[in-house]
């Protein structure tokens, strides 16, 4: 209708020739037009504005569950599959529809901060780890040292016993890195083997000596 009333002020003040009635005219069957074409033309304005409200809302929604979901893996103790589905996450929020810069920016503030959250803590609980592994990899090299010292030792009876004693140290200083352990407890059964194959051979030895010793105090009796 502005147009129309701007049409209308240029014909009123035209400085030419022609017939400028009919071109009123034809102006003025403009106005009942576009009254007629109102209702339709504001049905689908208004269809087109649901339809994107609609869109809209379903953008956030899809959003505000990738950040649900993210926020409940926070406190996660699966570090390998947590980690995994949050890169599934963050993948599924960079093809999700960009929305508004201040509703993106909250959800994106929620969304990051529980990937971090989770990436501290799992970070700390890997350093804490190494640290733990170390400490009992020391304290079994100390005990597979001592093993070793004593692996050639004749004194049968106090050493078995050091090497049960040693054995439940082992036991009590806990799990530690998988090859370092295997690494280390191939050492100490090494020397475990190596004294207690000795001390069954002299066992053996000394059974047999003294089954001997038997049958010539037996023969020395009977005589």
């Amino acid at each position: 209708l502005d147009a129309v009333k701007k049409l209308r002020n240029q014909i009123d003040h035209l400085n030419g020739v022609g017939n400028l009635d009919a071109l009123r005219s034809s102006l003025e069957q403009i106005p009942p037009l576009i009254d007629e074409h109102r209702p339709a033309y504001e049905a689908k304005k208004a269809a087109e504005a649901e339809a994107k409200a609609a869109k809209r809302a379903a953008a956030i929604a899809a959003k505000e569950a990738l950040v649900v979901e993210a926020e409940g893996l926070v406190d996660s103790t699966s570090w390998k599959a947590t980690g995994e589905r949050l890169k599934v996450l963050l993948d599924e929020w960079k093809k999700a529809p960009r929305l508004d810069k201040k509703t993106d920016g909250e959800l994106w503030k929620r969304f990051s901060g529980a990937r971090n959250k989770f990436d501290k803590r799992r970070r700390t609980h890997f350093a804490n780890l190494d640290s733990e592994q170390k400490k009992v990899a020391s304290t079994k090299e100390t005990i597979v040292k001592e093993a070793e010292s004593l692996a050639n030792s004749k004194e049968w009876l106090n050493t078995a016993k050091q090497f049960k004693s040693l054995m439940d140290q082992w036991k009590a200083s806990g799990r530690g890195k998988k090859s370092t352990d295997t690494v280390l407890w191939n050492r100490f059964k090494a020397a475990q083997d190596t004294f207690f194959a000795a001390k069954n051979a002299d066992m053996d030895k000394r059974k047999g000596s003294m089954a001997e010793n038997l049958a010539k105090r037996e023969a020395m009796i009977s005589e």
